[in-house]
């Protein structure tokens, strides 16, 4: 628990720049860094860039339609997080953030966020049977 804790301390140290990468169209300008924000702008008001940011994987969307010579500090903010995001593991957080981080759940806490991803890193397969078992239902009246 400790290792995992550590190695999510850079996460939590860099959220502004993970939450501009996984959801583009949804993070609020005034949570970009101020070097990125027109560009994030112009990004966010291309509609057929949202369309394949919600057709396409993240690393084909910035691979494919956020082009160096259109949003040069954007591309080079993904090309860092597809480097380090390169592994399995990390793919499948920031697949996961994107799901479960995004503007139709505006109540979503940091520690909600954090457990969902605890969940989606886990090599542990829930026993749901054993969990609902001792729950009962509420029936109407």
């Amino acid at each position: 628990m400790e290792q995992f804790d550590t190695s999510f301390q850079e996460f939590k140290k860099n959220t502004s720049s993970f939450n501009l990468y996984s959801c583009p169209f949804s993070i609020s300008i005034d949570d970009v860094p101020e070097d990125l924000q027109m560009e994030c702008v112009d990004l966010q008001c291309a509609s057929d860039l949202k369309d394949k940011f919600n057709n396409f994987s993240l690393l084909d969307f910035y691979k494919k339609y956020v082009l160096q010579e259109t949003y040069p500090r954007i591309h080079k903010l993904a090309i860092l997080m597809t480097l380090f995001g390169s592994t399995y593991l990390y793919d499948q957080v920031f697949s996961r953030i994107k799901h479960v981080n995004c503007t139709s759940r505006s109540r979503i806490t940091a520690g909600h966020l954090e457990s969902s991803l605890h969940f989606a890193t886990s090599s542990i397969i829930p026993d749901i049977g054993k969990l609902i078992g001792g729950k009962q239902c509420q029936v109407s009246h």
